[in-house]
């Protein structure tokens, strides 16, 4: 126990090593969509979202990354948009942001270009559905529907 207190670059590299071994199992074993997507999660608004990028992070070829993404159905730009969207939602809910600076942090070139995926997207579709059985289900729809 005395060499633990006197030596302090052994006991730096032991913990080191110890905090390694108590990590979760590595990421490999998670099918590459789930990786790719919380990396590009885990980037968006902070750095580079690119395939060549993310390719090498996860150690493979870009176009090894593609054909592996293929197999599953999906795509790189499927990927980036789903989380752009995923956060967008969450960035919107919060009510004190600008639509100009959320597309900039989530990589769109414009705001329009922003504007346009979000309206074409499978969660703004589902809003306007909601808002439209909303309307639909409400006492002055009823009375409406009733007149003659």
């Amino acid at each position: 126990q005395a060499w633990v207190n006197s030596n302090a670059p052994a006991r730096a590299i032991v913990e080191m090593h110890l905090f390694d071994l108590m990590r979760p199992p590595e990421d490999a074993f998670r099918p590459v969509p789930e990786r790719l997507s919380q990396l590009v999660d885990q980037r968006l608004g902070r750095e580079s979202v690119d395939l060549e990028t993310l390719a090498d992070i996860l150690g493979i070829a870009p176009r090894t990354l593609r054909r592996q993404l293929s197999t599953f159905g999906t795509s790189f730009s499927e990927i980036l948009n789903r989380e752009r969207l995923r956060k967008a939602e969450m960035l919107l809910s919060t009510g004190s942001i600008k639509l100009s600076q959320l597309a900039a942090h989530l990589g769109y070139a414009n705001q329009s270009a922003f504007s346009r995926a979000y309206r074409e997207s499978p969660v703004a579709a589902l809003r306007r559905a909601r808002q439209f059985i909303g309307k639909a289900n409400t006492p002055e729809a009823g009375n409406k529907s009733a007149a003659p």
